[in-house]
């Protein structure tokens, strides 16, 4: 899978995952549903990760980076691994 990842430090976690699910196909009609099912998240609590309402704890962001190929680093800080501050 190609990853195109914005280089803009300022997207906030939910946008990160927002962005993640997209790129990794789940979008559309039903693709928070299928998503969902995918990772073992309850659709509500994924929804409120993309809204903001809450955060998620490190075991769902891995879940959420190993379903969709993120690199988990970047899924938490918005940064690559090799990216210098």
């Amino acid at each position: 899978m190609i990853w195109f990842k914005p280089h803009c430090v300022s997207m906030e976690l939910k946008e990160r995952i927002r962005f993640a699910r997209f790129q990794a196909g789940f979008r559309g009609h039903g693709s928070l549903a299928r998503f969902s099912r995918e990772t073992g998240i309850r659709e509500n609590t994924l929804y409120c990760y993309e809204t903001g309402r809450y955060a998620p704890s490190a075991a769902k962001l891995a879940t959420i980076a190993d379903t969709t190929g993120a690199d988990l680093s970047w899924l938490i800080t918005g940064r690559e691994q090799n990216e210098r501050k």
